[in-house]
């Protein structure tokens, strides 16, 4: 870097993020963090966006709407504030869709329900929403899976667990497959909603759940069905280690659609996409890895988040929020540039960066004691 870049960039713009720090759901906040902190760094190596320097700052919301939309109208009424990443839970998005809109803030969330997006015109997805898994999912079962009529949904009862529930009603029966409906599982005892999509007969159980409880429900499933025991299927919380290292043996076989997740798998990672796979060794040797020495600690659909965003800005040649999101709704990123590893392009119609076209299967197996992923040819989704 230059010393006029140095000089430059002691002109800071921040990036906020509110997300959930402490209590059980830390880790969410702390690898959106790590992830954005790491993006960041690489983008002022390289003189920053628009010869500003990138700061990160983080709120925390303890998963609170009441919370989150005190926090957020904070970070709308800094001037200084130029990209609002969050909240990821759609009950605190929903709390603050309206301000972000008023405001005029870009915004960029990783895991809210796909409705909640409807008619927010600052606001964008960099991670995959529910219909592209659920279609991407189907596609698979209809094309390699002729075994499979009836599908089920085990879930959480969460607003994202809706969002599948509605979807895999919706296109089911476009692949020849037939939605028996949902459970939502207690916490303590998932066997009672197990029985009641078990008594239905469906060959095939979509988990729609974080790590932890799909590991409680699979165990549950695989308990009372027995030799019987249907597919597992699942999106998200099926696709880091934690899922098979908390269920066992019965995450075997099962199967999900997400993003590129290479690096668990045994492919080299020669074979990764290089914006991917870069991002990868930058996050292991700075934060290392989680506490089952396996899983990232960040969110790569986060640092995508600012990938975005810092294209969209550096095209629209200003931080004006209406610029800059006119800008980010024509980005078409390759999937060699991003840090998800697939294509993401984005329109003024949709502002979901992950479209069906760029999900992916994988499989879970084992070699040996550890488990590792298997990824499945791409299904054709029509």
């Amino acid at each position: 870097m230059t010393p006029a870049q140095k000089l430059a960039l002691q002109r800071t713009v921040k990036v906020a993020v509110v997300g959930v720090f402490s209590g059980p759901s830390a880790t969410l906040g702390r690898d959106v963090r790590n992830s954005l902190q790491l993006e960041a760094d690489q983008l002022n190596a390289k003189g920053g966006v628009l010869n500003n320097r990138v700061e990160i700052v983080a709120a925390d919301s303890e998963l609170n709407p009441g919370k989150t939309a005190e926090l957020v109208r904070q970070e709308l009424a800094d001037n200084d504030v130029k990209l609002l990443v969050g909240p990821s839970f759609t009950a605190g998005y929903l709390a603050v869709k309206v301000d972000i809109t008023q405001a005029g803030m870009p915004n960029c969330v990783t895991a809210v329900a796909d409705e909640a997006l409807t008619g927010a015109t600052f606001s964008f997805r960099s991670d995959a929403g529910e219909r592209a898994g659920v279609m991407t999912l189907l596609a698979y079962l209809h094309q390699s899976q002729p075994d499979v009529k009836k599908v089920a949904l085990l879930d959480d009862g969460d607003e994202t667990a809706q969002s599948y529930d509605r979807q895999l009603a919706d296109q089911s029966a476009h692949y020849g497959l037939a939605y028996v409906g949902h459970a939502t599982a207690n916490e303590s005892d998932p066997g009672p909603a197990a029985q009641k999509m078990l008594a239905q007969g469906p060959q095939a159980v979509a988990l729609s759940a974080q790590p932890g409880a799909a590991a409680r429900i699979a165990q549950a499933v695989q308990q009372l069905a027995g030799s019987a025991r249907p597919l597992l299927l699942g999106f998200h919380g099926l696709s880091g280690y934690e899922f098979p290292s908390l269920s066992g043996d019965v995450a075997v076989n099962s199967v999900f659609a997400n993003t590129t997740e290479a690096y668990l798998t045994d492919v080299p990672d020669s074979s990764w996409p290089a914006g991917y796979r870069t991002f990868v060794h930058s996050l292991t040797r700075q934060y290392g890895y989680a506490t089952n020495g396996v899983d990232l600690n960040g969110d790569l659909a986060a640092a995508d988040c600012l990938l975005q965003w810092s294209r969209a800005v550096t095209r629209a040649g200003s931080f004006r929020g209406v610029n800059v999101v006119k800008a980010w709704e024509n980005l078409d990123l390759d999937r060699s540039e991003t840090v998800l590893g697939v294509h993401e392009r984005l329109s003024p119609a949709d502002h979901h960066a992950v479209s069906q076209s760029a999900m992916l299967m994988y499989q879970w197996g084992k070699q040996d004691s550890k488990y590792r992923l298997r990824q499945l040819p791409t299904p054709a989704v029509g």
